[in-house]
């Protein structure tokens, strides 16, 4: 995901997924940022709700995700989202859209281990009557009490 002030001083942005792009508005409320996108080629609208940071930057934002899956009935799924911040803007929109584009390229599935046990159990809730019957949730929530959502840590850098 990009996102980038335009001239009239809106948040509007950019995500994508291998051949999944969307482009939209982002709007920060309270302690959440909202935003509503279309996929220019599809027309799918995508909803999302993130947990924001009461800083003047935010190095990770989770959340909640609506959209609807890629097949022929198009049902609405939704998702939690955790973002991490990989870099900054420049001031070559060009060449932060080239960085991007190539982002978005990558294998989007991470290898096998390589999330951490306390990131998969935040992302990969148990919701619905059994969970509920066991204590647990029956919606799928992202409470701004148990985010991971943050500004910066001191002495972080990001690559090149």
């Amino acid at each position: 995901m990009i996102i980038r002030r335009d001239p009239a001083g809106f948040l509007r942005y950019r995500m994508g997924v291998v051949d999944m792009r969307f482009e939209g508005v982002s709007f920060p409320l309270q302690t959440q940022l909202y935003s509503i996108g279309i996929g220019p080629g599809t027309g799918v609208v995508i909803f999302t709700i993130l947990n924001a940071v009461l800083r003047n930057r935010a190095d990770v934002l989770d959340g909640l995700s609506l959209t609807l899956t890629r097949n022929g009935g198009g049902a609405p799924v939704a998702g939690a989202v955790l973002l991490e911040r990989t870099g900054f803007l420049s001031d070559d929109p060009e060449a932060d859209d080239a960085r991007f584009e190539e982002s978005i390229r990558r294998d989007p599935l991470a290898p096998e281990g390589s999330v951490p046990d306390d990131i998969r159990a935040h992302l990969m809730r148990d919701v619905g009557p059994a969970a509920l019957a066991k204590g647990g949730e029956m919606l799928l929530t992202m409470a701004f009490a148990q985010s991971l959502s943050r500004g910066p840590l001191a002495g972080v850098t990001f690559p090149d």
